[in-house]
């Protein structure tokens, strides 16, 4: 759910889970759009998925390139980074 200062300053975080100024929504729609599904990405910084508990649906899906790409290969210094299961690989 949005915080105060969302309602108040972004409303339109009312409708959709996000603002017009959300810059994930911006870097992973501009991903979305490069990808071709024989594409290889590799994610540096990959982290644990926190985004898994995303309660924006079309927003956690526009992160989840597994299905968009050939390849996605995750890389982060968390060692919890290998069980992402939105990874086809992780290192």
């Amino acid at each position: 759910m949005a915080n105060e200062y969302e309602r108040r300053f972004y409303p339109e975080s009312g409708f959709g889970g996000f603002t017009d100024i959300d810059g994930t929504m911006a870097f992973y729609t501009r991903i979305n759009a490069l990808l071709e599904p024989t594409a290889i990405v590799l994610d540096v910084g990959c982290g644990r998925a926190s985004f898994d508990e995303e309660l924006c649906g079309f927003k956690k899906n526009l992160r989840i390139l597994k299905r968009k790409a050939a390849k996605v290969i995750g890389l982060d210094v968390d060692r919890n980074a290998a069980a992402i299961h939105f990874l086809t690989n992780s290192v």
